[in-house]
């Protein structure tokens, strides 16, 4: 690991030669802030700031007691300023030398009417953090930021917020889920759209707080249903004109990058455009945004198709290289008439080719028996996505809110693959594939919301009504040579054109009514009906010869599912401000029509399931709460796996749907604590999340003598899962470093039915990490995770079919300030993989990035050099174990990259 520590060489020589971290003792500056009635006050804001140019050197909030501590170790002349909301600002100028004991205050009375003491003037006097109510408040100016920052690296220095290397925020413990612009939403369902598009200088305000429900904020009564968010104030003056940057990149091998964001605000209206396009794996979109073009997770797995060939191959690892380019539009408008606007626009493209390697162990019996890959894929993926959200206020009593969103897909991927299995080091089976698809699709929801006050206090009316859809078309062309090793040789060649053509259709409607029964008390009733219908159409053509396709009658199908769901539920809620319990019931039916070619006698089932639900959440203190969430619900088969149609594209893997598929019952119970220290920076996170599920549908194996196997989804009687995870990060005393705990554990009791033997097994899945990092960031930014990964599959009948192995990641991250307009920034991810019984030893893998930039013009230009795996690291290692297989993965991924950059600022504001 010695080749890439030269990265922090420039790091640790500034740290060695930084008083702030060893050399000079601290000096402490301590009091005790008072009111005039000698009572603490608590959450005062005090700051000890340079005398000469107003820029904060430390800060503390008092706690309980009315206590603060701030420090230093740099002599200079500084002011120490006090403030609480309503009691004015006490400032004392001091000077601090090199050696000199603690400064000690005693107590610090202010008045509601003080005035500034001394005779001194404050440049800039700022509070960094407020806490009002159940938010937490940042000023923006009090946390420096590097020129060019955008407001991710302003979430970087403030206490209680950590991001992650992909992005990803965390504020109090908790990931956050939305980041809006002056209370706007900014490109929904990906926070880092904001975080990365948007200057830090812009901003005034960061305000962190628990998002409620849109039933919370229109009644006014707790349904615990809160999300973390970031609202970004931004800066008088600066919400109105237009703002943003541009960026084009060029390197060797000609690796390029071209991106930019313009953004016009004004009080009325947000509008803003970002695009990008590259050739270095910048992903055109997340995971998420690519299940919102699938019609999202929940409607996908209740109704549509859930197919891991529709998805790209590097989605969630950025193998192999891809060419992507995306752009959006986030228009937001408030009209006068108590109206409110807010849209996204989403296009992506993406180009990837992936070489894949892999080795599979299956289990057979009481043994294993191996399964090579090697292959290579290429997708092609574009997405149009629109999303609306449009709230009329018709009087103070009631409101309407329309929400839709569509999406437009188009899927071409080529996969060549040579596929063999063995058993005991004996070949017996080989297969050489082609498959080549095309999908297109369209996906589409919306849905309308009347909400009424009704004439007594606490009494609510919602109506809703929602439609949505999916229409897909799939075509694929598979050619496959197979061959199986048995006396004698046996040859088969499958040449085939298949189309797919999905067609669903969703209606849905609801009416909540709440009716108060005493103070803090109320009755909720709620009455739904969904319809679902889908069409599945599988055609099979085979191959002739002079390119003509005969139509395969034997195996083509239609297959149409209905579902019609009738609810009925009731529920009793007991709301305070520090209190809220339900608890309810809800009677549900579920009938199930299955209809196989057009058949005059479909098979109909009606089921009934009573789903109890309760909720409740306690908060302890002002930042410590306690939630508990049971709920009960009926998951239907989906159409493909209901379709008896054989879907043969994997010679080896044929799979064929069943139409007697029972629905899933599945219960599942939540439990979270929370607890956040406002004086101290420390927060603690955890849960518990628990399902045990009735009716689970699992795919069912037969395996033959030449190792082809045969998938058909059934029915077992139970499985459960348990999944627990924590977080905790404060600073750690006498120091200036902060440290992060982050853990979670999954463990699942689950069945395997193969060649009709029924066999349970357990999936232990452990990941561990501690993160420590610098408070101080003004000149350097360092940070260090290790992550220590543990999965193992485990077979109480069968210990000798174990399989356990462990990951170790260790990352560096540093950004080095060396003077106003200079900045340096390395990172270092070092992974090992430890050994298991499938290999000859383990394996490791050091990715390092680094680059400089030079900022000019007055931070109105910047140029860049960066350098993207240096170290030339081609390979990406994967393992998992997925039950009855464990597989190794090696896929390709871009090499060593050069670029140079120039970035420019767009601005003209009060226009």
């Amino acid at each position: 690991m010695l080749r890439f520590l030269w990265c922090w060489l420039p790091g640790l020589l500034l740290l060695a030669g930084q008083p702030l971290f060893a050399q000079q003792q601290a000096v402490k500056i301590q009091g005790t802030i008072l009111d005039s009635l000698d009572q603490p006050l608590v959450g005062a804001t005090v700051i000890l700031m340079h005398a000469q140019d107003s820029l904060m050197e430390s800060f503390a909030l008092a706690d309980d007691k009315g206590h603060f501590l701030v420090q230093t170790t740099q002599p200079d002349q500084y002011l120490l300023q006090i403030t609480y909301v309503g009691y004015g600002t006490f400032v004392r100028a001091l000077e601090i030398t090199a050696g000199q004991p603690d400064v000690q205050f005693g107590a610090i009375r202010l008045n509601p009417d003080a005035i500034t003491l001394a005779d001194v003037t404050v440049k800039d006097s700022f509070i960094p953090i407020v806490i009002k109510n159940d938010t937490i408040e940042y000023t923006a100016d009090a946390f420096k930021t590097p020129p060019n920052a955008v407001v991710e690296d302003l979430l970087k220095k403030l206490p209680g917020i950590q991001v992650e290397q992909d992005g990803t925020i965390k504020a109090q413990g908790e990931e956050v889920q939305n980041v809006l612009v002056d209370g706007k939403p900014f490109f929904e369902d990906d926070a880092k759209v904001a975080t990365r598009n948007i200057p830090a200088d812009i901003v005034n305000k960061v305000q962190v707080f628990d998002q409620k429900s849109d039933f919370t904020e229109f009644t006014g009564i707790e349904d615990g249903q809160e999300e973390k968010t970031i609202n970004l104030t931004i800066k008088d003056g600066k919400n109105k004109g237009t703002f943003g940057r541009v960026e084009g990149a060029y390197g060797l091998d000609e690796r390029y990058k071209a991106a930019g964001n313009i953004n016009r605000f004004n009080k009325k209206m947000q509008l803003s455009v970002i695009g990008n396009s590259n050739n270095i794996n910048e992903q055109a979109f997340s995971f998420q945004e690519y299940l919102n073009f699938m019609g999202g997770l929940e409607d996908l797995m209740s109704g549509g198709e859930l197919d891991a060939d529709q998805f790209p191959v590097n989605l969630l690892d950025n193998s192999g290289e891809t060419r992507a380019k995306s752009g959006g539009i986030n228009f937001n408008y408030d009209f006068p008439n108590k109206t409110d606007l807010r849209s996204t626009y989403f296009y992506s493209d993406s180009d990837n080719q992936t070489q894949t390697d892999s080795e599979l162990r299956n289990l057979l019996g009481s043994g294993f028996y191996n399964t090579e890959n090697s292959g290579l894929n290429r997708s092609r993926i574009g997405n149009h996505s629109l999303r609306l959200r449009l709230k009329k206020a018709i009087d103070d009593s009631q409101d309407l809110l329309f929400k839709g969103n569509a999406a437009l897909i188009q899927n071409r991927s080529q996969r060549l693959s040579d596929v063999g299995s063995s058993l005991g080091g004996l070949a017996l089976n080989a297969s050489d594939q082609f498959n080549n698809s095309h999908l297109e699709g369209l996906n589409w929801d919306s849905q309308l919301t009347y909400r009424k006050k009704l004439s007594k206090k606490g009494r609510f009316l919602t109506l809703e009504g929602r439609f949505g859809g999916q229409n897909s078309l799939t075509t694929s062309n598979l050619l496959s040579a197979n061959r199986f090793f048995t006396e004698p040789i046996l040859t088969d060649t499958t040449a085939q054109q298949q189309t797919t053509d999905i067609r669903t259709t969703e209606l849905e409607g609801t009416l909540n009514y709440v009716e108060p029964l005493a103070k803090n008390h109320f009755l909720k009733l709620d009455l739904s009906s969904r319809y679902l219908q889908n069409a599945r159409q599988k055609d099979f053509f085979d191959w002739q010869y002079a390119s003509e396709y005969l139509y395969n009658e034997d195996i083509s199908n239609r297959f149409d599912r209905t579902v019609n769901e009738s609810i009925a539920g009731t529920s009793y809620k007991y709301v305070r401000k520090d209190f809220n319990l339900s608890a309810g019931v809800d009677l549900q039916q579920t009938r199930l029509l299955n209809t196989l070619n057009n058949s005059n006698t479909p098979l109909q089932k009606t089921f009934y399931n009573w789903l109890p639900n309760a909720q409740w959440s306690y908060a302890i203190g002002s930042n410590e709460n306690l939630r508990m969430r049971y709920n009960a619900q009926v998951r239907v088969p989906g159409p493909e796996q209901l379709q008896p149609a054989i879907d043969n594209s994997d010679p080896l893997n044929i799979y064929q749907g069943n139409p007697d598929l029972q629905p899933e019952l599945i219960h599942q119970l939540n439990l979270n604590y929370n607890k956040f220290n406002q004086f101290f920076f420390r927060a603690f996170f955890m849960g518990i999340n628990a399902q045990w599920m009735q009716n689970r549908i699992i795919n069912t194996v037969q395996i033959d003598d030449q190792l082809q196997r045969f998938i058909r989804p059934e029915n077992v009687q139970q499985e459960w899962q348990v999944n627990s995870y924590y977080s905790f990060e404060a600073p750690i005393p006498g120091s200036e470093l902060k440290g992060s705990l982050d853990g979670n554990l999954r463990f699942q009791r689950s069945n395997l039915l193969i060649n009709e033997q029924l066999d349970g097994y357990q999936l232990w899945d452990i990941r561990q990490s501690l993160r420590l990092e610098n408070r101080s960031k003004d000149k350097i930014d360092l940070a260090a995770t290790y992550t220590l990964g543990f999965l193992g599959t485990f077979f109480p009948n069968s210990p000798t079919l174990d399989l356990p192995f462990a990951n170790h990641t260790f990352e560096l991250s540093s950004y080095w300030y060396p003077a106003k307009s200079w900045s340096i920034n390395c990172t270092v991810s070092h992974q090992r993989f430890t050994k298991t019984e499938l290999e000859t030893e383990g394996w490791t893998n050091t990715l390092l990035d680094a680059g400089i930039q030079k900022t000019f013009k007055d931070n109105q230009w910047s140029l860049y050099l960066k350098g993207i795996n240096l170290l030339d690291q081609e390979l990406l290692y994967q393992r998992n174990s997925l039950g009855n297989q464990f597989f190794i993965n090696e896929k390709n991924r871009l090499g060593r990259v050069f670029q140079l950059g120039l970035r420019y600022k767009i601005r003209s504001f009060g226009q």
